[in-house]
């Protein structure tokens, strides 16, 4: 994959278990740079942060 800028930045994810937020933190993922996670849903964001690791 071309490199995107986005490699080794960090970047905050707030209502990060929604479809949206979910689908958001995957691409930053995959595209190198890390997420951190926030919801209001703290049991889902512990469920869903093994899901997205690589």
């Amino acid at each position: 994959m071309p490199p995107t800028g986005i490699q080794g930045h960090v970047f905050t994810l707030m209502g990060a278990v929604s479809d949206i937020g979910s689908a958001t933190a995957k691409l930053l993922i995959v595209n190198g740079a890390s997420a951190s996670l926030g919801d209001k849903d703290e049991e889902a964001v512990c469920a869903s942060t093994p899901l997205l690791r690589n």
